[in-house]
């Protein structure tokens, strides 16, 4: 933006527009001479291919997945980049089967400071619960699920779920 009396420019943020995004890296791409690039980065882009808004569903079981109209690289990539925003840790990550393992700390039981410095007993009862994030394509786009690592669903995944929906939706 320019100043008052037009001598200073000044940046202005503003949300994300990933349709003006596409254009500015087109333009800039034709500029630095990748116009068979520019070209191809238009059609791949989320307006060009009519993608949706990301849905919520519940199955018949009760448990929450996410339904994302793209195919698997990029569902990989909202995945991973909505649980970073969420402050999800991210333990480990198998691409190749989906799977994004998280480490999850949850306080079993309330401790005071002198429970704390009493470091030479050990506290079994506090233990980091291990939770998994599965992306897995079907005929239409992507599901992602989540599980306590054993398979099941409970409380804390479909809370993980929840906040990766508002993530992805944002």
């Amino acid at each position: 933006m320019l100043s008052a009396d037009k001598t200073i420019i000044k940046w202005q943020s503003r949300p994300n527009d990933p349709d003006l995004e596409a254009s500015m890296l087109q333009m800039l791409l034709v500029k630095l001479g990748g116009a068979e690039t520019a070209a191809q980065a238009q059609t791949e882009s989320p307006s060009a291919q009519g993608a949706t808004a990301p849905k919520l569903q519940t199955q018949a079981n009760g448990n929450k997945i996410i339904l994302l109209s793209e195919p698997f690289d990029r569902s990989w990539r909202t995945v991973g980049l909505a649980l970073e925003h969420e402050g999800l840790v991210v333990e480990d990550k198998d691409r190749a089967n989906g799977v994004y393992f998280l480490h999850i700390e949850e306080e079993a039981k309330k401790t005071g400071f002198l429970d704390k410095l009493a470091f030479w007993r050990k506290d079994d009862s506090v233990k980091p619960a291990r939770y998994q994030v599965t992306v897995h394509e079907g005929s239409t786009g992507c599901e992602v699920a989540a599980n306590n690592g054993n398979g099941e669903s409970n409380a804390s995944t479909q809370r993980i779920i929840d906040a990766l929906f508002k993530a992805i939706g944002k």
